[in-house]
């Protein structure tokens, strides 16, 4: 890219150290940090018409990052059925944990966010840090390959994907509060997306967990997942208080 580009040759040898990975494309990298807001922000002043913001590249390490940990998992787990696969691979990339690996590499410092975002305090919400991070994953693929990219996941996710510690990570909150409505009412709960609230770059969204007509949790996320999560545990909390009455 040129001279103008918005991440500077220091910042650059300070992300490629921090995730071990040197990029043959500086454009990929900054379209990996590039937050909607930002591109935005500069549209209406004239500028950068033409860049790109992360989204797709996000929605490519999506996938990217899915395939990577799955084939990690059997890999660990050889004897485990899916089910229980598909529960440990949704432990490790859930967004909180993919904000946490962002933070520990430090990307919160070269985000290029809007100033109204960043004022915002969005360099610690977990759902841009996240974004950030599957972005980054998806320009990796891109710029040297699938095997190139799983190294990396590997080398970021580090213990989080040894046997005692996926162990530890199973936190599938609606799993287990449908493995316990089957229990109580052979049925399984309802969910449902009470309000959606906030500017387009910073939705919140409100679920609320149902059963037999009854609402019994809710949650608010910037997802509708982890809102989703939120609630069902809070139904888990309900129906243990009910029980132990």
């Amino acid at each position: 890219m040129s001279k103008s580009s918005p991440i500077s040759a220091t910042q650059r040898k300070a992300i490629e150290k921090a995730t071990g990975y040197k990029f043959r494309s500086l454009k990929l990298l900054v379209q990996a940090l590039t937050h909607r807001s930002w591109r935005n922000e500069r549209i209406q002043r004239g500028e950068a018409e033409d860049l790109e913001t992360n989204e797709r590249l996000e929605f490519l390490g999506d996938a990217v990052l899915d395939l990577a940990i799955t084939a990690e998992l059997l890999k660990v787990f050889p004897e485990k059925p899916e089910g229980e696969l598909s529960k440990l691979r949704a432990a490790l990339v859930q967004e909180k944990s993919l904000a946490q690996v962002a933070k520990e590499l430090g990307l919160q410092d070269y985000i290029l966010l809007g100033e109204a975002e960043d004022r915002a305090g969005g360099r610690k919400k977990p759902s841009i840090l996240a974004d950030a991070y599957e972005a980054l994953l998806g320009a990796i693929y891109l710029d040297s390959g699938m095997r190139r990219a799983s190294a990396v996941i590997q080398e970021h996710f580090g213990k989080r994907l040894t046997a005692p510690s996926l162990a530890r990570r199973v936190t599938d909150h609606k799993t287990r509060l449908q493995e316990r409505t089957q229990q109580l009412w052979k049925k399984a709960p309802h969910y449902r997306t009470a309000t959606v609230t906030g500017p387009d770059h910073r939705r919140i969204f409100e679920v609320e967990v149902v059963i037999n007509g009854e609402v019994i949790g809710a949650g608010q996320a910037g997802s509708k997942k982890e809102a989703g999560q939120k609630a069902a545990r809070m139904g888990l909390k309900t129906l243990k208080e009910r029980t132990a009455e």
